[in-house]
């Protein structure tokens, strides 16, 4: 069995530490190819050479397979969190092979692992991220609205605008445009002024 496929397991099987898992296995054959049905002389078996006689809820040939082995190194492991039932693990044994096994991880990451399937704590961060995300664009639109060089940069714009349409009234006085400038001026004075006494 290659890496990759010890990696696809560690990944369904010890999710809070899949590298660790996968360089325990390899260190576990011995830096060799990880054999799914060896049997060593004190009874450890398959993939994660689980201690049969310590752990007599699998048979010998239960371990051999890799979906077993892998469920049975879930359960001792605590899904990865716990990896002193290993002896490879507490000598440091397993280390020599980290940089193996994280080849091995980013070979098969994205992939899902065996059944494709997904990890739920992807979902929370996803979500944790975009609430992140609205919270601090809703934050910045409240320091742009609440900073008052906004303001000031507001009122030149509109009074630029405004000079812009007082100096094109003005050039262009005596044409058309000027004339349709000052024909619209004169009718917002006059609409907007006050009650010229008819009734």
């Amino acid at each position: 069995m290659d890496d990759d496929e010890v990696a696809k397991y560690a990944g369904l099987y010890a999710m809070a530490d899949p590298t660790t898992a996968v360089a325990v296995a390899i260190a576990e054959h011995g830096g060799g190819t990880v054999d799914p049905s060896a049997v060593s002389a004190t009874g450890d078996v398959g993939i994660w050479q689980i201690n049969q006689r310590a752990h007599p809820q699998w048979t010998a040939e239960q371990l051999k397979d890799p979906k077993t082995n892998a469920e049975a190194m879930s359960a001792v492991s605590s899904n990865g969190t716990n990896w002193r039932p290993w002896t490879t693990y507490r000598n440091g044994a397993y280390r020599a092979y980290l940089d193996r096994a994280k080849t091995a991880r980013d070979n098969v990451s994205g992939s899902g692992g065996l059944d494709s399937i997904p990890n739920p704590l992807d979902a929370v961060d996803d979500v944790a991220g975009a609430i992140v995300n609205v919270g601090e664009s809703i934050a910045g639109f409240f320091e742009w609205i609440t900073d008052p060089n906004t303001w000031r940069r507001i009122a030149l714009v509109l009074a630029g605008g405004g000079i812009v349409l007082v100096g094109v009234a003005i050039v262009a006085r005596g044409t058309e445009v000027g004339e349709t400038v000052e024909a619209v001026a004169t009718r917002g004075a006059t609409t907007g002024g006050s009650n010229d006494g008819t009734t």
